[in-house]
C-alpha cells in the first residue's frame, strides 16, 4: 500500500489551516422556528426568552441535531434542538447527566422538553455550556501531558456511575449498526451521486457488511464486568480541558456498559492507541484511580486489547457513515470536517490492514481518494 503513503494527512496538515465554509450565524427563519419552540415549551421557566434569543448563536449542525450557545446572567449555556427523533437521544443525554449529580466532569443537565410543532415532535436540551479548549486544540505532546488527569476523571466517571443502570451493550451494539446503515436514511438520488464521487464504493461496502459478521457472538464473549455510565464516541473535540481539569461533553450516545468500551472508543478515537507507552500510561494511571477494578495491568492490557479488535469495527461502522452524511449533506463545503474524518480512519486504518488486508486498499480509496 505504498502508493498511499502519500495520503497521509500528517504529510500535508502541519502548520496548515484548512478553511471550511461553516457559518456561526442564524438564518432569521430559523431563529423565528427557535424562538416559537422555545416559546412553547418550559424553557422560559428557567431563563428569559428574549434575552436568549438576542445573544443566541450556532456552535454546530449536524444530522443529529443543532447546537447553540446563549447567555443570562453573564453565563454561558448549550441549547440543542432536534426534531422526529425516535431513539430520543437528547432526553438520553438529560437522563444521563443526572445520574452525575453535576460532578464537574460533565456538563449539568438545565432542561430537557419534548413538544409537538406542525406535525412534528421537538426535543430540546438545555445544559451549562463549558467555555474550555478541546484536546483538538492542542497539541498531541500537551495531551500526552494530561493523559493522567485524562485518565483519572474517566475513571472517576465511571466508578461514580457504575450499578446505576443494567447492561446495555446489545442494544448499543444494535443502534450503531442500525444508525450506521447510510443506505437506509439517505434519499437514493443523492446517495448515487455521493457515491460516483468515490472509486471502488461497492468494496467499502462489502467490508462494511463483513465487520459486522457474528459481532453478536463476539460481543458475547467478551468479558464484561463493572457496568457503568460510559460516553462510547469521546473524540479530541468532546474531551476539554481548562487550568489542568477535563471535562467531557456531547452525551447523546452514551450508554451502561463494561468501561473497557469506553477506553478502547477513547484510545482508538484520539489515535493514542498509536502509541503503546501512551497507552499503557493511560491505563496504569486509570486502574489506579478506579477502586472498583481489581485487575493487574498486564490481565487488563489483555482485555483492553479484545476490547479494540471488537470496538474498531463499531467505530468504522460510524465513521463511513459520518462521512456519507457530511457529503450527502454539506458536499464538500466543511473541508475541516472532512479532513478531521480522514484523519479518524488512519487510526482505524492498521485494524483493517490486519483483519482486513483484502479491503485495505479500497477503504483507502473510500478515505482518500474522495473526488
Amino acid at each position: 500500500m505504498e502508493k498511499y503513503t502519500k495520503y497521509k494527512t500528517s504529510n500535508f496538515l502541519k502548520e496548515k489551516v484548512f478553511v471550511g465554509t461553516e457559518e456561526s450565524t442564524i438564518p432569521k427563519e430559523d431563529k423565528s422556528f427557535i424562538e416559537d419552540v422555545l416559546s412553547k415549551s418550559d424553557f422560559s421557566t428557567h431563563f428569559p426568552l428574549n434575552t436568549a434569543i438576542e445573544t443566541i448563536s450556532l456552535v454546530d449542525s449536524n444530522y443529529e441535531c443543532d447546537v447553540y450557545q446563549f447567555t443570562h446572567d453573564d453565563k454561558v449555556y448549550c441549547l440543542k434542538i432536534n426534531e422526529d427523533d425516535e431513539d430520543e437521544i437528547l432526553k438520553k443525554e438529560f437522563e444521563n447527566l443526572k445520574l452525575l449529580d453535576d460532578k464537574p466532569v460533565t456538563p449539568s443537565p438545565i432542561l430537557f422538553d419534548q413538544i409537538e410543532y406542525s406535525d412534528s415532535t421537538v426535543n430540546i436540551l438545555v445544559t451549562t455550556f463549558e467555555i474550555s479548549e478541546s484536546f483538538e486544540d492542542i497539541s498531541d505532546k500537551i495531551i500526552v501531558d494530561n493523559c493522567d488527569i485524562l485518565a483519572q476523571n474517566f475513571s472517576f466517571l465511571h466508578e461514580y456511575t457504575e450499578g446505576k443502570k443494567e447492561n446495555q451493550s446489545v442494544s448499543f451494539v444494535e443502534k450503531i449498526i442500525k444508525d450506521s446503515s447510510f443506505i437506509n436514511f439517505v434519499p437514493k438520488d443523492i446517495l448515487n451521486k455521493v457515491s460516483k464521487q468515490i472509486p471502488n464504493y461497492d468494496f467499502h461496502l462489502a467490508l462494511l457488511k463483513k465487520l459486522t459478521e457474528n459481532i453478536f457472538d463476539d460481543l458475547n464473549s467478551l468479558d464484561q464486568t463493572n457496568i457503568s455510565l460510559c460516553h462510547t464516541n469521546l473524540k479530541k473535540s468532546r474531551i476539554l480541558m481548562r487550568n489542568g481539569f477535563v471535562k467531557f461533553i456531547n452525551f447523546q450516545h452514551s450508554d451502561f456498559l463494561d468501561p473497557f468500551f469506553d477506553i478502547a472508543f477513547l484510545l482508538l478515537n484520539t489515535g493514542l492507541c498509536n502509541s503503546k507507552t501512551v497507552q499503557e500510561n493511560f491505563l496504569r494511571e486509570y486502574l489506579s484511580f478506579h477502586e472498583n477494578i481489581d485487575a493487574s495491568l498486564e490481565s487488563s492490557l489483555e482485555k483492553l486489547d479484545k476490547y479494540k479488535n471488537f470496538c474498531y469495527r463499531l467505530a468504522m461502522l460510524r465513521l463511513s457513515s459520518d462521512f456519507i452524511f457530511e457529503l450527502s449533506l454539506h458536499g464538500n463545503k466543511r473541508s475541516n470536517r472532512i479532513i478531521k474524518i480522514i484523519k479518524a480512519y488512519e487510526s482505524l486504518r492498521p485494524y483493517i490492514e490486519k483483519y482486513h488486508s483484502e479491503y485495505l486498499i479500497h477503504s483507502d480509496d473510500f478515505f482518500y481518494l474522495i473526488k
